[in-house]
């Protein structure tokens, strides 16, 4: 009988933890850069971004992105002194070929380091939660449209194989704009982290947390039998 109700507890407080979990994380940093992608403000390389879609089970709310830049001004390779390259990150629905829909979130001014840097810089930015659904395409691009201060700036983002991500694939635009159909390199895709958190109706209701405390309660409970 006191296995019975062990079993019995450890089922409850297993169906809790699970509706308990946490975050979603996406994650291709760790892969290899095997080639990059010039950006800068200068026309041809001004939009770069990456396609993504959520699996079922994903966490929705998208929390913050990060992505990597070079502007070319590094001191330990002789290239210095070009001028640092503002830019915007975007957040939109993507329709397989072009962005689709208004904006879901667009940044302030991004802008890579005024003094030399080596390699690349580290962007994370935060959305304030985004809520986004699974079984759609979405897209995240950096984009210097709107940003060319007169001084031309040059740089790069690293590309690494697109077996890194099966989720979407590198795309890019060179128009002076954002409409129209967007290449779509073969083989590549952007190192980046997404973090993902729990939409309000992932996120576990007050008697889900009941659950989770009676199956703790009950653990105890059994001890005690055993105890005793």
């Amino acid at each position: 009988m006191k296995r019975l109700f062990a079993g019995f507890f450890v089922a409850i407080l297993l169906a809790a933890s699970a509706s308990v979990a946490g975050a979603t994380t996406i994650d291709t940093s760790s892969s290899p850069v095997i080639n990059a992608y010039s950006f800068g403000e200068y026309y041809g390389w001004s939009t770069i971004g990456q396609t993504f879609n959520l699996n079922p089970g994903d966490d929705t709310t998208l929390d913050s992105v990060t992505f990597y830049v070079n502007d070319y001004s590094d001191p330990n390779t002789g290239w210095s002194g070009f001028d640092n390259i503002d830019f915007a990150f975007h957040l939109y629905a993507w329709d397989g070929g072009s962005i689709t829909g208004a904006s879901l979130f667009t940044s302030g001014q991004l802008s890579t380091a005024v003094a030399d840097v080596s390699g690349y810089e580290t962007f994370t930015v935060n959305t304030g939660g985004v809520s986004l659904s699974t079984g759609t395409d979405y897209v995240f691009f950096v984009s210097t449209l709107n940003y060319y201060d007169g001084w031309w700036s040059f740089g790069k983002i690293g590309l690494i194989s697109d077996s890194s991500y099966a989720g979407g694939t590198l795309v890019i635009t060179d128009s002076t704009n954002l409409v129209g159909t967007w290449p779509v390199p073969n083989s590549y895709d952007m190192p980046f982290v997404m973090q993902l958190s729990p939409s309000p109706s992932q996120v576990p209701e007050p008697s889900t947390l009941l659950l989770l405390g009676g199956g703790l309660a009950g653990l105890g409970i059994v001890r005690r039998f055993r105890k005793g």
